[in-house]
This record gives structure tokens, C-alpha cells and sequence, in this order.
């Protein structure tokens, strides 16, 4: 899923886990997924829902609709949840309502067939190891979801899993408690060298987690990739406006050379771009429709009365029409003469000449920092 550096006569190592044309539903895209040992590859969504579905194949509580799913160079798809060596975490599988925390793990150890003294040592060393020792005699319904879901994740440790889904681990967590989570889990991950696939609905908390990113789009995948390779090399318009918050401007193709095109804008203006990561798939060429994607970080305003360019006919103008701080950067919004918007990010200590509304202004970018891809009519 992402490149890695390696000696020529030394092979990468087979992954963990390898999913081949593997699809949540039949009418949905088939799709590919590999995990590391290790790592932890984060499914970031628009549909939760989906996701959690995907999960519960992975998991084997829903049937797998073709494919394969290989763990260990095993083929799973048809093994029983149970043994797959598959542990999922989801509100779907609640504790035990009657049981203490203690009692809950030690249920999962003792599950695995251990005797009751190697039961209680190692539910000792989950209920230390996940911070616990305050609640181990409590029962469910006086837990925290914090406090929750670390049970959880305790329960499922005591299974001795290959692999470790989290379905949404922080969506019950306020920001305090999700952020000890966070570092709670990496610590785990180095400290027994876990293997996890994780489901996430927001994108700060996907990037937070350093791991590789598959990001769907519904029901599709649309690119898996490490967070740099998203934001600086996206494979279609929909992942650079999905997840690097991209401007999408359509316009048409009036040159090529050297793998950068020349773009007269539908909302004025020519502009250069730069190829698509695999051009050689979309086979763009002079005088076809597209898509120029360029992220509000990259744009560049000036305004005034003086034009960037001699020719008027080159340069996008329009007129700005909303500006925000919001903290780490001020939100600008152009509003051209057709009537599109485009949004700029400026560094907040711009915020001492903040340009009122209403001010004509110039947009340019270097060609490097946008890309061109073919024109997706249901890209929104």
C-alpha cells in the first residue's frame, strides 16, 4: 500500500494481512487492503455505517461477498469468527451487564482455555496494563466510556489476537479522554507490537494515529496511502478534495509539456498544473475537460489595483467576500464572476492586515502545488 525502501536483493516481507477484491456489498467497487505486522492502517470514511460493516467481515460476523482475506498467508474468509485470530471492539459486542471489569476480562482469558491461576495473573497484568485499577470491581453500568472502552480493549487483548479492530474506538470520548486513548493505544501497539484496523470518521484523529490511511468515499476506496502521499499526491479529484480539502476548478486543456498542462478555467484564467499521480490511466490530453485541484494552503491572493500579468484574459480575478480566523490559519473566500468560490488559507499573522470584503483580488499558485485530473461530474 505505500512504497518503502528497500535493498534490491532484499523482498519485502508478506504482510500481516492481504484483502483482494473484496467489496461490502454486491452492487458495491471490489478493493484491495494489506496490513504490516505491527502497523495500523486507519479506514477514514463518509459512512460509518459501511465501515463497520467492512469490519464485521474482516471480523467473520458478516459473510465475505467474494475476494480473499489472508491472515498469516491463511485463507479466512470462510473460518468461523472465533478462529480467525480476529478480535473486534465495536458497540456491538457490550460487556457483560452482570459482570465486574475484572470479572469481564478474566471471562475472555479463561475462554482461551487458561487455568484459573494463569486466568487471574494475566487479567491482573490487562487491568494494570490498561490503567483499570480503580473500576476492577465495578460493574458496567458505572464505567465512564473511557473506562469502557478500555475493558474492551482489555477483553479483547486477553484473546491473544493476530489482529485488533477498533471499530470507532473515540466517538463516545470527549476530547480530554480521547487523547489519552490515543496515546494509551500507541503505547500498546510498541509495547506488544500490535497489528490494528481501525475505522475513524474524523480526519484529525486519522492523521493523529501515524498509520496508513484508507480513505472510502461511501462504500469505495477511493485511495490507500500514507497521510503525505494523500495530501501531496492524490490519486483522483475526489481524495484531493475529500481529504485535502481542495479547491476543484473545471476548465479545459489548452497545452502540454513535461507533464504539466495549461488549463483555461471555466471562472477565468489560464493556469498551469502539474500531472496526475498514474497520468498513464487517465490519459489526459489538449483540449479535454478536467479537473484543477489545488489546496487552499497553496493559493496565493494579492490584491490591489496592479495585475500579476500583462494580459487581463490570464489572470483569476474576483472579489473577496468572507474572511475567519480560526486560529492556526484565516479562512479567505473568492468569489469569481461566474460565481464560484474558492477558498484560500493565509498564515494567521496576516491577521494584522486583514483585507476588508469586498476588495478585488488576484489568485496564482505555483503549477507544482496543483494537479490536473479528469473531470468527475459527481465529485460532490
Amino acid at each position: 500500500m505505500v512504497a518503502r525502501p528497500q535493498n534490491k536483493n532484499t523482498p519485502l516481507p508478506s504482510p500481516l494481512f492481504k484483502a483482494e477484491n473484496l467489496r461490502i456489498g454486491l452492487q458495491d467497487p471490489a478493493f484491495d487492503l494489506s496490513l504490516q505486522k505491527g502497523e495500523t492502517l486507519i479506514l477514514l470514511g463518509t459512512d460509518m455505517a459501511a465501515l463497520s460493516l467492512l469490519l464485521d467481515v474482516l471480523a467473520g460476523f458478516q459473510p465475505c461477498l467474494g475476494g480473499t482475506l489472508m491472515l498469516n498467508e491463511s485463507d479466512i474468509a470462510h473460518t468461523s469468527a472465533g478462529k480467525r485470530g480476529i478480535t473486534l471492539v465495536s458497540d456491538r459486542d457490550p460487556l457483560f451487564p452482570h459482570l465486574t471489569v475484572r470479572a469481564n476480562i478474566n471471562f475472555a482469558c479463561r475462554a482461551q482455555r487458561q487455568d484459573s491461576g494463569t486466568a487471574a495473573a494475566n487479567t491482573a497484568h490487562l487491568i494494570s496494563l490498561l490503567g483499570l485499577d480503580d473500576v476492577a470491581t465495578a460493574l458496567p453500568k458505572k464505567l465512564s466510556p473511557e473506562k469502557t472502552l478500555r475493558t474492551k480493549i482489555a477483553r479483547a487483548l486477553a484473546c491473544k489476537t493476530d489482529l485488533l479492530l477498533l471499530d470507532d474506538p473515540l466517538s463516545a470520548l470527549d476530547v480530554t479522554a480521547a487523547r489519552r486513548t490515543e496515546a494509551l493505544l500507541s503505547r500498546l501497539q510498541n509495547a506488544l507490537g500490535l497489528s490494528v484496523i481501525r475505522s475513524e470518521g474524523r480526519q484529525d484523529i486519522a492523521l493523529r494515529s501515524g498509520g496508513v490511511i484508507a480513505l472510502f468515499k461511501g462504500r469505495a476506496l477511493l485511495q490507500a496511502a500514507s497521510a503525505a502521499a494523500l495530501y501531496e499526491r492524490p490519486a483522483n479529484a475526489a481524495v484531493a478534495t475529500l481529504f485535502g480539502n481542495a479547491n476543484a476548478l473545471v476548465g479545459q486543456i489548452t497545452d502540454e509539456y513535461d507533464d504539466l498542462y495549461t488549463v483555461h478555467l471555466a471562472c477565468g484564467g489560464v493556469v498551469e498544473a502539474s500531472a496526475p499521480l498514474h497520468e498513464q490511466e487517465h490519459a489526459l490530453q489538449v483540449g479535454d475537460t478536467c479537473t484543477v485541484c489545488v489546496r487552499p494552503d497553496r493559493i496565493s491572493p494579492f490584491f490591489g489595483k496592479n495585475s500579476l500579468v500583462d494580459d487581463e484574459g490570464t489572470a483569476i480575478r474576483g472579489t473577496l467576500i468572507e474572511t475567519l480566523h480560526l486560529g492556526d490559519h484565516i479562512r479567505m473566500k473568492i468569489r469569481c464572476d461566474d460565481g464560484t468560490e474558492i477558498e484560500i488559507h493565509r498564515p494567521p499573522i496576516q491577521a494584522q492586515k486583514i483585507t476588508k470584503n469586498g476588495t478585488p483580488v488576484e489568485l496564482a499558485w505555483p503549477a507544482a502545488q496543483a494537479t490536473v485530473f479528469p473531470l468527475e461530474v459527481d465529485l460532490y
